[in-house]
This record gives structure tokens, C-alpha cells and sequence, in this order.
């Protein structure tokens, strides 16, 4: 059975952001999405203290340090939300980190995973020249190897959609993305998946 599109714009959510960096997410999505309280955690103590001070304003944003693995909050979320992570995860590591996401996943919440695309040439060679030069154990995660990944962690039911079919200059063409969703060429692709 596959994930259904979750519609969650209208009502009160909780969501964690995993590995929220310095939280340049969090105020736009606290500007469509008013109504969610926010979660976030890191790795990175440096990233944790500047997300606090960019976001400051905002009462219903915790910002919180991880260790990769282990999610603190003695809470359940409707949304969890992991964006370009998991190639930066050791592979030994990745099957642990993802059950304890599963295990922080209420029981009508989903997971919205984003990753990069090895099966576009052109994703792979941005791989090359960024992620793989600055963190060399980084390795793409095939969408195939995706799947495995979160059905074995306990996500049963999953949704896939590939994005990002034009670069730049091709802007006007973007329109199109939503026809294309099921072709396996985008520079990117995402899970939605529930238990």
C-alpha cells in the first residue's frame, strides 16, 4: 500500500526537522504553516546557537543538538522531515538512525525524506565537486536502496516522487515538473512514508 499526499496545511502539527542546520528553513515554513510547532536538531552545536538567535522570535521553535541517533524529546511528531541528509550517514549507521525516526513517527504522521539523485549524470558529477570533496564519506543513496531502507526500519508504506528535472535557465519550464514525477531522471527525489 502506498502513502497517501498527507494534507496537514490546516491543522495544528508537531514536526522535527532533522539536521536543521542553522534554521534558515524554519521562518518560511512557520510563514505558510502558522499553526505547526517546530522541532529541530543537529549534530552541530554551532548550527544549534545560530538557529536560536535567527530564530528568536518564534516561541513554538526548539532547537535542540543530536547525536545522529538518538532524538530526545519525549514526544511523537506528525511531520518528520529530513532533507539531504542520510548520504552523509555511514551506511553501518543509517538502518539505526532511521528506527529511531520511525519511533518518534505518531501514529497518523508521516516522514517527508529528500535525497539526491545518483541515477542523474548531472547529480552526480555536483555530488563530485561538493558533497563527496568535503565529507568523503558521503555516498548518494540509490532510490531502490531508499525503499529497502525505510520498509526495514519499519516504514510500510511509501510514496515516491522524483523533482527537479530542469536546471536553472530552463526555469519556464518547470510547470511541467508535475507530469514528470514518475520518471527516475530528477536531479532529486523524496519519500513520503507512513508506518
Amino acid at each position: 500500500m502506498k502513502a497517501s499526499v498527507p494534507r496537514f496545511a490546516s491543522k495544528t502539527s508537531k514536526r522535527i526537522d532533522v539536521s536543521s542546520g542553522t534554521g534558515s528553513s524554519e521562518k518560511y515554513i512557520k510563514k505558510y504553516l502558522p499553526n505547526v510547532s517546530i522541532f529541530s536538531i543537529d549534530i552541530s552545536e554551532e548550527s544549534i546557537r545560530v538557529a536560536k538567535k535567527e530564530n528568536e522570535s518564534f516561541s513554538d521553535i526548539v532547537f535542540e543538538t543530536f547525536d545522529g541517533v538518538n532524538i530526545r524529546f519525549d514526544r511523537k511528531f506528525d511531520i518528520i522531515f529530513i532533507a539531504n541528509v542520510f548520504h552523509h550517514i555511514s551506511r553501518a549507521q543509517q538502518y539505526k538512525s532511521m528506527k529511531a525516526i520511525n519511533s518518534k513517527v505518531s501514529d497518523s504522521g508521516f516522514l517527508m525524506m529528500f535525497e539526491h539523485n545518483p541515477i542523474n549524470p548531472l547529480t552526480l558529477w555536483v555530488a563530485y565537486h561538493s558533497d563527496y570533496k568535503f565529507d568523503k564519506e558521503a555516498k548518494l543513496l540509490h532510490p531502490l536502496y531508499c525503499r529497502k531502507l525505510l520498509n526495514e526500519s519499519g516504514f510500510k508504506k511509501r510514496m515516491i516522487r522524483f523533482i527537479v528535472f530542469f536546471p536553472g535557465f530552463l526555469m519556464c519550464l518547470n510547470k511541467f515538473e508535475k507530469y514528470l514525477h514518475k520518471l527516475p531522471i530528477g536531479a532529486q527525489y523524496y519519500y513520503i512514508a507512513r508506518k
